[in-house]
């Protein structure tokens, strides 16, 4: 499990401020000054001047209860036990003493350093030698103790022999799994004491210690947007400038590559299924908008992106049917493989049309070779294609759920019901809004809801979860200007031409889907991933929360999947090290029943240290229970969003 690091670091001191007074009888003025450092197993305390008064006249003393007591007596340096409220020296007829010293306390957190991809390692820690980062007389070093002997870190390698820490250092995390014990050590240096008496050598003292946990999860977060149009949707808009008229040849040309721009490790081009062949100008030669597709996945493949194809089957033409229940026909394909058949690309309207794009005279003929005109016939077709072309894995997604623009979902209709086979997951977010809370009136529900009153509940997140349905979350932009995850850019425009004339843009900036991924990290990986649920959105940062659940057992489940446990189970939750405290300023992390109850929340507003979370649960807690985190570039300004899988129990 993840512990906040409580250690002390032992090179920030508090010095003592030197007294000196006239003695009795006419004596030498005695002049003591000392340092100390702190941790949880005892206080250090060591004399760096001494005049006026011999080394087995001078007491050191802690206070503790209100009340100062003895701890060593004639010696220059002192060990004293945990618990000093401060320190101070005096001699012993009590005439002459040092200011008393406060034992100085810095707390270490928990930081993420990943050498090794395919594991979270949470032991990794940081710290540094003072406020102002100057040398101190004590000497600072760390050990390690794991199941190979102890070791020693020189600030870039794990070595077998004590090395000096000489600054600010963060101390990179392992790669094997197990507990880990540290020591944050002092030692003191004869040479830099200054003390008029003779001193003993320094030797090593450990002053701190504690046990961390290595958990190996086996993943590694792999960015996307799994929802991208470009020119080669009727309303997509590669150039608004043009009016969106589009290239007359290359259309979509740049969609990984400007994927690759963004820091993304995948993307699907996902243009409107009903759209067939595209012509650029009159002069132009048609083009089949499925070859082409397929030529762009092929010409990506193999690079630093996952070219993935699909579309979006949009069955708009009634928004209830003859019950009253929302039709719900907004939903994006996503194909395992760039080589499938024509037969994969199901439109939902059986009727050919051919329509001009913006202002401009690019045209987009609307002929599917297969349409379905319901979620029930969609399924079957995709069964009808895997039996003609060959079997492979298709993701069948529902946008947008909640938002009535353009089209919400009822998850109570019968035909709506996941299907375990393709459905999954379900977006949360995109450039059209949020789809989480059934009731957008709970806390922290408002987040980029363009209109609250065509908001629809049914369609939440939240109200799918509660129907029992076992559902991932997944993020997209929804873009139609073939700029995945372009975020600093805000919503994109679109080739919808408005009653005045002009053309429309979508509502805010989207989303991405990172996939906690196991290796070898290729596209056959990451269905896997997608299929297990094991998938967070972001509403733009790269931020990685570190979440999972341990049973009693010590299994580790990570979110998405199903908790079968009678006990109790913990659910772990950090952002310890995975984002700048300078870009947000404050955290929430929210753990959510399927109600959109609170089941455990923190807040942290000091650090990225303070950004854990750490809570036993139970089945009555949830049937289902994820992660909400708000990322806030101000404490009075909410900045992102992040949501994880749920747990199922």
């Amino acid at each position: 499990m993840l512990v906040t690091l409580l250690i002390f670091s032992l090179g920030c001191t508090s010095k003592g401020v030197d007294t000196h007074s006239d003695p009795p009888d006419g004596g030498v003025p005695v002049a003591l000054s000392i340092e100390a450092v702190s941790g949880p197993s005892g206080s250090l305390a060591w004399l760096t001047e001494i005049t006026g008064a011999d080394l087995d006249q001078v007491a050191f003393q802690g206070l503790r209860a209100g009340s100062w007591v003895d701890a060593c007596v004639g010696v220059s340096r002192c060990v004293l036990a945990a618990g000093a409220e401060a320190i101070r020296v005096q001699t012993l007829d009590e005439g002459h003493s040092s200011e008393e010293v406060q034992p100085a306390a810095y707390t270490l957190s928990g930081a993420l350093e990943r050498e090794d991809a395919a594991y979270w390692v949470d032991e990794a820690v940081a710290f540094s030698l003072s406020e102002e980062g100057e040398r101190s007389p004590a000497e600072l070093y760390l050990q390690r103790e794991g199941p190979e002997g102890s070791s020693w870190w020189d600030g870039s390698l794990w070595l077998s022999s004590p090395t000096l820490l000489a600054g600010n250092e963060a101390v990179a995390g392992g790669t094997e799994p197990g507990r880990v014990v540290y020591a944050l050590v002092a030692g003191v240096p004869a040479e830099d004491w200054g003390l008029e008496a003779g001193v003993e050598a320094s030797e090593v003292l450990a002053l701190a210690r504690v046990e961390l946990s290595v958990i190996e999860l086996g993943r590694k977060v792999l960015w996307g947007d799994p929802h991208v149009h470009s020119d080669l949707s009727l309303d997509g808009c590669e150039d608004f400038a043009s009016g969106c008229q589009g290239p007359d040849t290359e259309p979509a040309a740049d969609v990984f590559r400007n994927a690759e721009a963004a820091g993304l490790q995948w993307t699907v081009l996902a243009d409107h299924a009903e759209m067939s062949t595209y012509w650029g100008s009159p002069e132009a030669e048609p083009i089949d908008i499925w070859t082409r597709q397929q030529e762009l996945a092929f010409e990506a493949d193999g690079g630093p992106v996952l070219p993935f194809i699909g579309y979006e089957w949009t069955y708009a033409r009634d928004y209830f049917d003859d019950d009253g229940y929302r039709e719900g026909g907004h939903r994006t394909v996503v194909l395992e493989e760039p080589t499938a058949c024509p037969e994969w690309r199901i439109g939902a309207s059986p009727n050919p049309t051919d329509q001009l794009k913006g202002w401009g005279t690019t045209v987009v003929s609307v002929a599917n070779l297969v349409a379905a005109t319901s979620p029930d016939l969609m399924r079957q077709a995709m069964v009808d294609a895997g039996e003609l072309c060959g079997e492979m894995r298709s993701l069948f997604i529902v946008h947008h759920p909640a938002l009535s623009r353009p089209q919400p979902i009822d998850w109570r209709r019968t035909d709506n019901a996941p299907d375990a086979r393709f459905e999954p997951l379900v977006e949360m977010v995109s450039e059209h809004g949020t789809s989480e809370c059934f009731d957008v009136s709970d806390p922290h529900c408002d987040f980029r809801l363009f209109d609250a009153d065509g908001y629809y509940s049914w369609g939440s997140f939240q109200a799918a979860l509660s129907l029992g349905y076992k559902l991932g979350v997944m993020g997209g932009t929804d873009t139609h200007d073939a700029l995945p995850a372009s975020f600093d850019d805000g919503p994109s425009a679109t080739s919808i031409t408005l009653r005045d004339g002009s053309l429309a843009w979508q509502t805010y900036q989207g989303a991405m889907t990172g996939t906690m991924t196991a290796a070898p990290y290729d596209r056959y990986a990451l269905f896997d991933a997608l299929f297990a649920r094991t998938t967070l959105a972001s509403t733009g940062p790269f931020v990685e929360p570190r979440a999972w659940v341990e049973t009693v057992e010590g299994q580790i489940l990570l979110p998405g999947t199903e908790v079968d446990s009678a006990e109790p189970v913990t659910v772990h939750v950090s952002l310890s090290g995975a984002y700048d405290p300078d870009e947000f300023v404050v955290a929430g992390i929210d753990l959510l029943n399927e109600a959109g109850d609170t089941v455990a929340s923190v807040e942290a507003k000091a650090s990225d240290a303070e950004a854990i979370l750490s809570t036993t649960i139970s089945g009555d807690d949830c049937v289902a229970c994820y992660v909400r985190v708000r990322l806030y570039e101000r404490e009075d300004e909410e900045g992102e969003r992040l949501w994880l899988s749920p747990w199922f129990f």
